[in-house]
């Protein structure tokens, strides 16, 4: 199975198990050749990897993506997004990421498309991940982003922040509704949200 790099240029993309494959962004596509080296262990079974340049791509099947090879994501990647079929893109900037959550938002998903952006950092800083998807709740282990969040910045739609997985436990009780933001979670909220639900 041969993996194409999309015009965007993602610095990486992993998909989880039981996911459909990205839209691809219009544009030119290339076929990456397959390669042993780069996507490192995962939890399930590796069926597509390649390399072209600096940017490469992993497909998987398996329940998700190990904590091993989501550590080295993070060590190299300063933003990640994770669109509603649950592919996670990353990016070695921020402004990277911006670029393509905005192609994302311009491309016809219109209103159904409220990504929430969650920062390690308070002010909007450190790294980021921008999760999306209405209606069911995002474990943020799943991508490497669990009890990390210290900031937070909502778009057009509400969204809840849970303490546990799945929405367990306590939802951080500050403003959560449409263009809500939080540049420090405070006390007893940094480095606890767990999942997200955007309705």
């Amino acid at each position: 199975m041969l993996w194409r790099k999309v015009s965007y240029l993602p610095d990486i993309i992993l998909t989880a198990a039981g996911k459909t494959p990205a839209v691809r962004a219009e544009g030119h596509e290339h076929e990456y050749a397959l390669s042993d080296s780069v996507c490192g262990p995962r939890s399930g079974h590796r069926v597509g990897c390649g390399t072209d340049g600096g940017s490469f791509g992993c497909g998987y099947s398996g329940s998700e993506f190990s904590t091993a090879s989501l550590s080295a994501v993070w060590d190299t990647n300063k933003a990640c997004l994770v669109v509603p079929n649950g592919m996670m893109q990353c990016f070695t900037t921020l402004a990277k990421m911006q670029a393509r959550s905005a192609q994302l938002t311009s491309s016809g998903l219109g209103t159904t498309y409220c990504p929430v952006t969650l920062y390690t950092g308070v002010n909007y800083t450190g790294q980021a991940l921008e999760v999306t998807g209405q209606g069911y709740w995002i474990n943020l282990s799943d991508y490497g982003f669990g009890n990390v969040t210290e900031s937070f910045a909502g778009t057009g739609c509400g969204f809840h922040l849970a303490q546990g997985t799945y929405g367990a436990g306590y939802w951080y009780p500050g403003n959560t509704g449409p263009w809500s933001s939080s540049p420090d979670m405070g006390p007893g909220w940094d480095d606890v949200v767990s999942s997200v639900y955007i309705y």
